[in-house]
């Protein structure tokens, strides 16, 4: 996989500005995309939240941009073998172990995120064990929250940790 700053800067450039986009959103400027809430900080938005699972469809997109991009920043390969290798940092047991990792670090809110993710998961495909698959989605779930309450940064931090790069 691909390391370095620059990949994740370029992520975290890409969070700042579609936070930004929202806030604008919310706040009436024209051209912005309507309807979205502003990224206020998880007080604010707390009254707001989607449910869990809808915070996991969100947290799914984000760590699979993550992904994608580190695959594809630094080394030229064919794309057979990028999909091989991101279809295998995406699936349930490899999300439930990189939650299972960082877990000891997390906030109490995030924690109760996870939980609340774990606890609305349905019972997920035969391919992954139900365990995997709560903790799958109360990792999704955790990135949803972050990205929908604007809390970039620590979004940012929280998947170069869980891609091994501190």
């Amino acid at each position: 996989m691909a390391d370095g700053p620059e990949t994740a800067g370029r992520f975290a450039r890409w969070l700042r500005r579609v936070a930004a986009v929202r806030g604008r959103a919310a706040a009436g400027v024209p051209g912005a995309p309507a309807g979205q809430p502003a990224p206020d900080g998880p007080a604010a938005a707390e009254h707001r939240l989607p449910s869990p699972l809808h915070l996991a469809y969100l947290g799914d997109a984000v760590w699979e941009l993550h992904v994608r991009t580190q695959l594809v920043t630094g080394r030229e390969q064919k794309l057979a073998d990028i999909h091989r290798q991101a279809v295998e940092q995406v699936r349930a047991a490899a999300q439930a172990g990189r939650l299972r990792r960082i877990e000891a670090e997390l906030t109490e809110a995030e924690r109760e995120m996870v939980r609340r993710g774990r606890n609305a998961s349905p019972q997920g495909p035969r391919a992954a064990e139900a365990s995997d698959y709560r903790f799958s989605t109360g990792f999704e779930c955790l990135l949803g929250y972050l990205y929908w309450t604007g809390q970039v940064e620590r979004l940012a931090e929280l998947l170069e940790r869980m891609s091994g790069r501190e």
